[in-house]
């Protein structure tokens, strides 16, 4: 993905984006709020399918324009010492490329590096094997167009989701459980605990009708203790959900991008 994140998937078991947000459930009461404002709409999405080339998907990624996570094989990274959007969703032609090889199934950001990839053949590419054929601009970041959101999964799918390694979550592919991925790459997830649990932010998309939570790597500058709304809102927070809260700490760790006339 991006500048801000882990990136690949692994292979081994499978949009409304924020326009107005998506289906979990929360509120904005009892947060400390600062408007980050910025010109990137972070609703909806866009990108291009990747070349089909035929694998097993490993993790890597390396750190674009922006500043970025430099990822590695065993799906480690880093984050920038700052942060800004990647990506404007109503861009024409879109912003965001999808990247598909061997090794991984990533959205990069304009001029963002692909992660390397020391596998050069394979029955399946990483985003075939998904069935990922696009990259999404969400929340001003560019992901891969992978369904992360429990609720999505079908009442009728009896496939259990798969045991996924450290930093990646299970995607969804019809309506039921697939392959794990890397939790930033997903352009929604489940709740806030895939992103804690992947040493990631959670940044929750909050409009009047739906919401959505969405994983972000935390840049250098949010951990040398800056607010939330200072250090990554302005990468995040952007044109109709620039208004930026912070949740009350351990028990709702999110930063809150709100549309009011969503």
């Amino acid at each position: 993905m991006n500048a801000l994140r882990l990136l690949g998937i692994v292979v081994p078991a499978s949009i409304l984006v924020v326009a107005c947000g998506d289906d979990s459930d929360s509120s904005t009461g009892g947060m400390t709020s600062t408007s980050t404002g910025g010109s990137a709409p972070t609703g909806g999405y866009g990108g291009q399918g990747g070349a089909p080339v035929g694998g097993m998907a490993g993790n890597g990624g390396n750190g674009g324009e922006s500043g970025g996570a430099g990822g590695s094989s065993d799906g480690g990274g880093g984050a920038s010492s700052f942060a800004k959007p990647q990506c404007d969703y109503l861009a024409d032609p879109p912003e965001c490329t999808l990247h598909d090889d061997c090794c991984s199934c990533v959205g990069l950001a304009p001029g963002e590096a692909a992660p390397a990839c020391d596998i050069e053949s394979c029955a399946e590419t990483a985003c075939v094997a998904m069935g990922i054929s696009e990259a999404y601009c969400t929340m001003a970041q560019c992901v891969a167009a992978a369904d992360c959101d429990a609720a999505d999964v079908d009442e009728t799918c009896t496939t259990p989701p798969p045991v996924c390694p450290e930093g990646m979550t299970a995607s969804i592919r019809n309506g039921c459980w697939d392959r794990c991925i890397a939790a930033e790459e997903c352009f929604k997830v489940t709740d806030c605990d895939v992103c804690t649990q992947a040493g990631l932010a959670c940044v929750h998309s909050d409009a009047a009708l739906s919401q959505q939570q969405h994983c972000v790597a935390l840049p250098d500058a949010c951990s040398e203790g800056s607010p939330l709304c200072e250090c990554l809102g302005p990468a995040v927070c952007t044109g109709d959900f620039g208004e930026c809260y912070e949740g009350s700490g351990d028990n709702d760790p999110a930063l809150y991008c709100v549309c009011d006339l969503c």
